[in-house]
């Protein structure tokens, strides 16, 4: 078992470490103003970058190092033609460009453009209104969650609701009364899931597993199949690393022979499992998993713990 999760966990960071981005290099210029002060300007740049970030939809580059270029270059951040963004894009080695105004009459108006630097052209453009008195960063997350939504695939946008498949096999390990008559077996891995269905990090799963236990003593043979319903929810950290709790149940199809003789039936199965994984570039996943499993039997549950490696990809 020690040389199974060594070998999981040198995968994991083999993994996580030759892959690549697939995110995109978003520069946010200064806005150009009406009617408002420029510090009221950079605070709401500053609150919509902030909300950007936390989306993960882009890379970001860093107003100081892009103010930094511009005065080494002799140009200004602020853009009011597509050419002059799509020059300073080119300049700072950008994907795209945001841009754009803030106008203020009786409520506050932000006008946003993002510009394909390669193709020259407007991709996407959006406003919001800021009522007065009323914070603004609820605005400012709303329009940067639509503004990920339009350039992320659905699997890389956090938010979004995605469906996925996971595969892979580990070992499954007999405990307690089991360790006597049963011993360790390899076993595959199988199950249907989605993320963000009822809200932000929920995740649902349907799961099967078979494992196929060699027997000692009077036990000989012995196999189970359990289909499990799960539900968990995905805790996201930096370097797309996720941490998940799960809680499953279902039924189990056991098939067991001792004494010359073979029984088979459907019986409960609950489990409580966690789950470690890396979201590399899109469609794919990686994840280290172990599981404690309960059948419940009429003389009492039976426990057993699995420990996976499984690679998921998107649908």
């Amino acid at each position: 078992m020690r040389k199974f999760f060594i070998l999981a966990i040198v995968l994991l960071t083999a993994v996580a470490a030759a892959s690549p981005s697939p995110r995109k290099r978003l520069a946010i210029l200064d806005f150009a103003r009406s009617n408002i002060p420029e510090s009221s300007v950079r605070s709401l740049r500053s609150h919509l970058e902030l909300a950007l970030f936390r989306l993960g939809a882009f890379d970001l580059l860093e107003r100081d190092k892009l103010g930094f270029i511009a005065r080494e270059h002799g140009v200004s951040m602020k853009c009011s033609t597509s050419e002059c963004a799509v020059n300073f894009g080119r300049l700072v080695s950008a994907d795209y460009i945001a841009t754009g105004t803030v106008e203020k009459e009786r409520d506050t108006v932000m006008v946003l453009r993002v510009i394909d630097v390669a193709t020259c052209t407007i991709a996407y453009a959006d406003s919001i209104t800021l009522a007065s008195g009323s914070p603004p960063f609820p605005s400012l997350e709303t329009l940067a969650s639509r503004v990920s939504r339009r350039f992320s695939p659905a699997s890389l946008n956090p938010n979004s609701v995605t469906a996925y498949t996971v595969f892979g096999g580990g070992l499954l390990t007999p405990r307690g009364s089991l360790t006597a008559i049963a011993g360790d077996t390899g076993v595959p891995f199988l199950s249907l899931g989605l993320n963000n269905l009822f809200y932000r990090g929920s995740l649902f799963e349907l799961s099967f597993l078979y494992g196929k236990l060699p027997g000692s003593s009077h036990l000989t043979d012995s196999s189970i199949m359990p289909v499990q319903f799960a539900v968990g929810h995905s805790i996201r950290f930096p370097w797309n690393i996720s941490f998940a709790p799960l809680l499953s149940g279902g039924a189990s199809w056991n098939r067991v022979s001792a004494y010359n003789e073979t029984e088979a039936a459907f019986e409960p199965v609950v489990s409580l499992g966690i789950a470690l994984s890396y979201r590399g570039g899109a469609p794919w996943f990686v994840s280290l998993r172990s599981y404690r499993i309960w059948v419940l039997e009429e003389g009492g549950p039976l426990n057993l713990d699995t420990h996976l490696l499984v690679v998921g990809l998107y649908l």
